[in-house]
């Protein structure tokens, strides 16, 4: 039964929020290894509009840290490297390469671990909301200069910058440095949209630490702006999201924008 299914049925049940039928199947598609099941769920994810973190329509869902890291299993077993090679050998055919010339004998292998490697983030999703205590602190705390790395799903090119996330410091207690970055990492590395990217992120953020205000900015280049079409070599495209305080506070937003333009000026 489970082989009938297809990414419209999937896409009425996630539209449909009944999760109860949802969880049990991708847990169920999990401990069975059932590689071609899982291959029709990640697309009905995406199509209903779901994050790796289980977000919908920009605000926090309905999945538990628990089935986040159900989802992410899924996304790692539902790699099928056999195919990934026979892909680029296509690709490599198709571009009149010589498939035995003695430089791309081992790249369909190449590029079928590259991708299996970039897809699976080694960190799960448990102790991402892990929170520490402190007495005295600011009002919000910022990470800056954050690498980060992605691939845009229109192209396959390589977009990449740095980012830098804040958040309102609630009940005295803050984030570890390291969660932030695993963050923006898990969201990071999947096909993805700038946007939709920040957007994740910053909505991951305020999950994890149950913050009243939460920025993310990202600047990026983008390989698809810089190596076709206008071939705009060099160009920043930057991306902003707000929630909560910060989308009301003029003056915290202003506060923390001065001290991202202050990292920038110190290197």
């Amino acid at each position: 039964m489970l082989r009938e299914a297809n990414e419209l049925h999937f896409h009425e049940i996630f539209q449909g929020q009944t999760l109860a039928i949802l969880i049990p199947f991708a847990a169920f598609a999990v401990r069975k290894n059932a590689k071609r099941e899982l291959s029709f769920f990640l697309p009905a994810a995406r199509v209903a509009g779901w994050s790796p973190l289980g977000l919908k329509g920009g605000k926090p869902g309905a999945f538990s840290l628990l089935t986040c890291g159900v989802f992410k299993i899924i996304r790692l077993m539902s790699i099928n490297r056999q195919a990934i090679e026979e892909g680029v050998r296509l690709l490599l055919s198709g571009l009149g390469e010589d498939l035995q010339r003695e430089g791309l004998v081992e790249t369909p292998d190449r590029v079928a671990r590259f991708y299996e490697k970039f897809f699976h983030v080694p960190d799960n999703t448990e102790g991402l909301h892990k929170t520490f205590g402190i007495e005295h602190c600011g009002r919000y705390v910022l990470l800056r200069n954050v690498p980060f790395f992605s691939l845009c799903e229109h192209h396959l090119l390589p977009f990449f910058g740095k980012a830098a996330m804040a958040y309102e410091v609630h009940s005295n207690r803050v984030l570890g440095l390291s969660k932030c970055v695993r963050i923006l990492e898990l969201c990071a590395h999947q096909l993805q949209l700038q946007e939709r990217l920040t957007e994740e992120v910053a909505d991951t953020l305020v999950k994890m630490t149950s913050s009243e205000g939460v920025m993310v900015l990202l600047e990026a280049r983008h390989l698809c702006l810089e190596m076709r079409g206008v071939k705009a070599g060099g160009a920043c495209y930057v991306t902003r999201a707000l929630r909560g305080n910060f989308a009301t506070d003029d003056g915290l937003l202003s506060d923390v924008l001065a001290m991202i333009r202050l990292g920038k000026t110190e290197h």
